[in-house]
């Protein structure tokens, strides 16, 4: 990406950025410092990546950085960064490496391994594990200083253009996905679909539905306009 892979910004604190991978980014770790703002406790230790570029008032311990052109995974383009066996970053990670002082459990050999995946660990799948709908408070937000969050997620369901937002499902929009369902779409209501560039991708009328054809999309961020008795909500969703 033209993005670090990690951005903390100001007064971080007391924060372990620990057992990543982080491949053809920009840095592995960027940061803004505002006047008068430093990290206290901000650990960057046993990751895995091919830049080497840590903001430099980041901790950094036991992070391997591979060099170009091969790659120790098992199959980079199809997204598996599961290590091959005997690849250098196998038990060169540190067991203690909390900024409290805890020590690492559970990995395999002498040591942890550099990366997010530990050789003969557990191949979990990386993506949050909350509904995309309800946020991970299941609040509708993510729980953060000054947001609106509602009591319930039937609140979520009830009161969509009441807030001026649709709801719309699923939301990133995955390749086996076809259809982007509105929540309380009308029979009669009518629909456009714009990408970030301002420039209508494709427009038409529910007719009875209450789901889109969004599958012949190309990868990317897009805003869904429903007019309803003359009252227009939005809605963006992301097209994987």
């Amino acid at each position: 990406t033209t993005w670090p892979a990690i951005q903390i910004n100001w007064s971080g604190t007391n924060i372990d950025i620990n057992h990543n991978t982080m491949w053809n980014v920009q840095a592995e770790m960027g940061a803004w410092h505002n006047t008068g703002t430093a990290f206290t406790n901000v650990m960057a230790w046993n990751n895995l990546s091919n830049r080497g570029i840590y903001d430099s008032q980041t901790s950094q311990r036991n992070n391997y950085l591979w060099q170009l052109p091969t790659n120790p995974f098992v199959n980079l383009a199809g997204g598996n960064f599961n290590l091959v066996a005997g690849s250098a970053p196998i038990d060169k990670g540190r067991s203690t490496s909390l900024f409290d002082g805890s020590t690492l459990t559970g990995y395999t050999g002498s040591a942890p391994d550099a990366g997010a995946y530990e050789y003969g660990g557990e191949a979990w799948k990386a993506g949050v594990n909350w509904d995309v709908l309800t946020g991970p408070t299941g609040r509708g937000c993510y729980g953060l200083p000054g947001e609106k969050c509602i009591d319930t997620a039937t609140e979520i369901v009830h009161s969509d253009k009441k807030s001026g937002e649709l709801l719309v499902y699923p939301n990133p929009v995955r390749v086996s996905d076809q259809f982007l369902t509105i929540k309380g779409m009308a029979a009669n209501d009518e629909w456009q679909i714009f990408g970030v560039n301002g420039c209508l991708a494709k427009a038409g009328k529910a007719n009875g539905k209450s789901s889109v054809l969004v599958g012949d999309l190309k990868p990317g961020m897009y805003l869904i306009s429903v007019k309803s008795n003359g009252e227009i909500v939005n809605s963006k969703f992301v097209k994987l």
